[in-house]
């Protein structure tokens, strides 16, 4: 019987000693330096959250956590070729889709030429930040957007929640299937939105022209009661808190300054407006 229970003994801290020695081999963060020029980012990335920290200094530094304190058994890769900084996942090819979080520190004050995501899962968060062209391809996003100042910006996403509030994006492209977008308080001269069925909130935005394809989805727009608009809307069900001059699906306001189409033919669109 004592043989037994030694035996026993023996192997449960063979067991947890191999454990321990294992977790050992890994860590919970990893911090890389990057002291090259950059002015572009790629970004390939699993699950996770993804955000940047302004820093008064040339050099980069990328920095990944393991999610809820666990170790990170496949640590990213990354490589720089003339200003081009591309950030990796894992290198291997099949990975467990366990969330690693990534944090860039980068000096503000450079003006990225590009920003590139593609991710499966993620939350990226962006603010105060200069982007000439940012693109995000995701199956599922999450985007917060804040006071930023951008030239382009493309998202496709199959499912998409996002806020994009207080920028200034010359020229906005998004398509989705499924999700909730809050685009507001945003200065822009193009507004471009494709989607199957989304929950859409557009208020209070500077812009020269806006078309929404949102098939089956929600529309709300909350437009400046100064400027004057075109609008040729298509929706199942509509409101307006305003008058507006109606001809052939057409709708006159003011000196149809702005140009708005909404296509929404299964959808819902209610549209006030508001006094600066």
């Amino acid at each position: 019987m004592k043989k037994t229970i030694l035996i026993c003994l023996f192997l449960m801290f063979t067991f947890l000693s191999s454990c321990s020695s294992n977790n050992h081999d890994f860590q919970l963060s990893y911090t890389y330096n990057i002291d090259s020029f950059v002015n572009k980012i790629n970004i390939n990335w699993n699950e996770g959250r993804i955000k940047f920290v302004d820093k008064k200094n040339d050099d980069i530094i990328i920095e990944e956590i393991g999610e809820n304190g666990e170790y990170i058994k496949s640590p990213l890769t990354y490589s720089t070729n003339n200003g081009t900084l591309t950030i990796d996942y894992s290198d291997k090819k099949t990975i467990k889709n366990y969330n690693k979080d990534l944090i860039i520190y980068y000096d503000f004050n450079i003006l990225l030429e590009e920003l590139n995501f593609t991710s499966y899962f993620s939350t990226i968060y962006l603010k105060n930040q200069s982007i000439q062209k940012l693109n995000i391809n995701s199956n599922l996003l999450h985007l917060s957007l804040d006071s930023c100042k951008i030239s382009e910006l493309e998202i496709n996403a199959k499912s998409n929640s996002s806020n994009l509030l207080k920028n200034k994006i010359e020229q906005v492209k998004m398509n989705c299937s499924a999700g909730y977008i809050n685009f507001s308080n945003n200065i822009t001269k193009s507004f471009i939105f494709n989607s199957h069925s989304v929950n859409l909130i557009f208020k209070q935005n500077s812009f020269d022209s806006c078309y929404i394809d949102n098939y089956f989805g929600k529309n709300q727009l909350s437009l400046n009661g100064n400027v004057g608009f075109i609008m040729n809307l298509v929706s199942k069900t509509f409101s307006f808190d305003f008058e507006t001059i109606n001809y052939l699906n057409s709708y006159f306001y003011l000196d149809g300054k702005n140009k708005i189409t909404i296509l929404s033919p299964q959808g819902d669109t209610e549209i006030k407006r508001y006094f600066a």
